[in-house]
């Protein structure tokens, strides 16, 4: 979401609870891919100024506690500003943003698969924040990764790292007498295992969708494969296996109707061995699981780290309070610092990922040795990478559910991903 995208992490799930608001009325004052000077966006508007901004993400309904505390972090210097909050679930994000745009409208501050950021570029539903960031005093806690630059103008940044690895139920392990799985083959004996004990092995998401997408390209970065050779036997080999185990009942055929978040979900109940879940679950199912549990990192997988990057809408006529509201909590020391305690995610800057309360956070170590050790997707050279990873998505659900052979994934996808790299 969670892309790792993904990356991290995505729902699609309706989000009660939180205001909703609709898009923000065009600006005669502004223009795509800026409006107000790039320049003004790091100088403050006044303390006293009376606002609304409205926030567009794709968070599940879980969020709203993480969010309610970077909000009070931004009225503690903003206290007459309003902030709304628009869902909009993963698979339609990008749209949106592009609909509105059309018509010179979107939100003042927008939370993206940052895939996305050419695309709404292009659009010019995004700010250049290029100037301002040169102003932003935290700018040198943030890797190159975390810049997402089109020609060479900043217009989105990624406060923290979201990543999938295996949970697993070790109460389940432990009657079935095996350890948590650090190869391919441990995970296939103990997924053989879990089911001839009666119990439900792997959960994962495996919905027709770039959400689902990110799962898929763990297996295949790990096993050497990538976008840029489909044709390549890593990759059929990755289909064959997840073929077999869901043919084996290994997982379940009903996991193509499910996102990420009911994945999680599953795996709750008890009944499930594994699950491929994110860092950002630490906070939603992990404080309520009745079971003892861990996890791993994905054996034989290599994650692309995903994450969300934070933006500023083009047609936003707040652009200056925008930017205060980011700047005080996703860009800050302090909010990174509640959103890994609140959502499990890996902070970007240095100095939060040191503070005591993230290092401290049960099983933060998994995806720290996966982050280590990260892959990436290759890059898109003839095309939208957007829909290579819906396809992919597609591919994916189809290997589990049985409609689609080995050799008929490798087919499609050579016929319609290929091109694009």
């Amino acid at each position: 979401m969670m892309k790792l995208r993904r990356l991290m992490v995505v729902s699609l799930v309706t989000a009660v609870g939180l205001t909703l608001a609709g898009c923000v009325g065009s600006n005669p004052s502004s223009s795509g891919n800026g409006g107000q000077a790039a320049a003004d966006l790091a100088s403050p508007p006044p303390p006293d100024t009376k606002a609304t901004l409205n926030v567009w993400y794709y968070f599940d309904p879980t969020a709203k506690p993480t969010m309610q505390k970077l909000e009070d972090l931004f009225h503690a210097k903003y206290p007459n500003v309003k902030v709304n909050y628009l869902y909009v679930d993963f698979a339609n994000m990008r749209n949106k943003v592009l609909t509105a745009a059309a018509s010179k409208q979107g939100p003042d501050v927008l939370l993206l698969d940052p895939m996305d950021a050419d695309v709404l570029v292009k659009a010019g539903a995004l700010a250049d924040l290029t100037r301002g960031w040169k102003k932003f005093d935290g700018k040198d806690q943030y890797p190159d990764f975390a810049l997402k630059m089109v020609d060479e103008k900043l217009y989105s940044v990624q406060a923290y790292v979201n990543t999938t690895a295996l949970w697993y139920n070790a109460d389940i392990l432990r009657k079935i007498g095996v350890a948590p799985p650090t190869t391919p083959d441990e995970f296939g004996t103990a997924l053989t295992k879990a089911k001839a004990a009666g119990y439900q092995g792997f959960a994962l998401c495996g919905k027709p969708t770039n959400e689902c997408e990110t799962q898929a390209t763990s297996w295949i970065l790990g096993n050497g494969g990538n976008y840029d050779d489909l044709g390549s036997p890593k990759v059929k080999e990755v289909f064959t296996q997840f073929s077999d185990w869901a043919a084996k009942g290994y997982i379940p055929r009903e996991a193509v109707n499910w996102d990420h978040p009911t994945a999680s979900q599953k795996f709750a109940s008890g009944k499930y061995a594994f699950v491929q879940a994110g860092n950002w679950d630490l906070g939603v199912i992990g404080k309520g699981l009745d079971f003892k549990w861990g996890v791993v990192p994905l054996p034989g997988g290599k994650v692309a780290p995903g994450g969300e990057g934070e933006a500023v809408g083009a047609f936003s006529k707040n652009k200056r309070l925008a930017w205060q509201y980011l700047a005080s909590t996703f860009w800050s020391k302090d909010g990174q610092v509640i959103f890994a305690n609140g959502r499990g995610s890996i902070p970007v800057r240095p100095d939060a990922s040191k503070d005591p309360s993230v290092s401290q956070i049960p099983h933060i170590g998994a995806w720290v040795k996966e982050i280590a050790v990260a892959g990436s997707r290759s890059p898109a050279t003839n095309g939208d990478l957007q829909k290579a990873t819906q396809t992919m998505g597609e591919v994916w659900s189809g290997i589990l559910s049985g409609q689609l052979s080995p050799d008929q994934a490798e087919q499609r996808l050579k016929s319609e991903v290929a091109p694009i790299f």
